[in-house]
């Protein structure tokens, strides 16, 4: 009965509550040798694009710029994705994301059975009983079994996500526990070469003809960002849940500033919002 009960709860969990887990971690890592586990939605995506271009008088571009960073503040592509994350020594793990059943459900959508995978690992800089300070280095990879002829608007990217997390423990009461956590992100998206290319996705977006930019002066490069991220993390016998809301601190390419906190280019968004939630075996 309990384990009909806890096959239930998790799937309510996975349909109803979406979630972007991976860059938050948890503030206790799993035991060495057992597992955390999720599946869960993903309800949003979305890019970040900075451009621009200079026209002489007749009105022919003469200079652009491009600059991508996808949207989201964790790993995960829209869909349902599963998680998995093994603790391999006191204060050290190593974890996996994958859009699975959602590659499968693609498929039979008449979509490519496109592979989502980001890779992770986190490590406990500082333990104590009340608070702790916490890293976590990510890579993401979309899509790795995509053409370049059929690729959405957030393929193509190798996203790499850095996450330095401090947590305090308000209630604790035996295994249970409630945390207030802050984790700063640094986040970047690299273009795939085999995938995308800067000018073809320039004329793309203006709608321009291919091959028209060739040759032109331009700009490219990635776009790198830094948020905060305050948050609300709680542990009930062996289900881990956390909430936070994400704030861009600075994003920046190469060349020049594209976003600042409370600048007004600074908007609201869904995707600024994280949930998660994970079992341990």
């Amino acid at each position: 009965m309990k384990s009909s009960m806890r096959v239930i709860a998790l799937f309510v969990l996975s349909i109803f509550v979406p979630a972007g887990l991976v860059a938050h971690g948890s503030d206790t890592l799993p035991a060495p040798g057992t597992f955390d586990v999720s599946l869960y939605w993903i309800p949003i995506g979305g890019k970040q694009l900075d451009l621009y271009w200079v026209e002489n008088a007749e009105h022919t571009i003469t200079k652009f710029g491009y600059h991508a960073i996808l949207s989201r503040f964790n790993a995960g592509t829209p869909g349902l994705a599963t998680f998995a994350e093994l603790g391999l020594v006191p204060g050290w793990s190593l974890g996996a994301q994958v859009n699975f059943p959602q590659i499968f459900l693609s498929g039979l959508q008449g979509d490519n059975y496109h592979l989502d995978l980001s890779l992770f690992s986190s490590v406990d800089l500082l333990r104590y009983d009340r608070f702790g300070l916490q890293a976590r280095a990510e890579v993401e990879a979309t899509s790795l079994l995509r053409s370049s002829d059929n690729i959405s608007m957030e393929d193509g990217y190798f996203n790499f996500y850095l996450t330095l997390g401090g947590f305090g423990k308000v209630l604790k009461s035996g295994a249970d526990s409630l945390d207030l956590y802050l984790d700063i992100k640094a986040m970047t998206s690299l273009l795939n070469p085999a995938l995308r290319n800067p000018i073809s996705d320039f004329e793309g977006t203006l709608g321009l003809a291919p091959g028209s930019m060739t040759g032109v002066e331009a700009q490219f490069g990635p776009i790198c960002r830094i948020a905060m991220a305050p948050g609300i993390e709680g542990t009930l016998g062996k289900w881990v849940l956390h909430a936070g809301f994400n704030a861009t601190l600075i994003a920046f390419n190469r060349y020049y500033v594209t976003d600042l906190l409370f600048s007004e280019n600074y908007k609201l968004d869904p995707t600024n919002f994280e949930f998660g939630w994970r079992y341990r075996l």
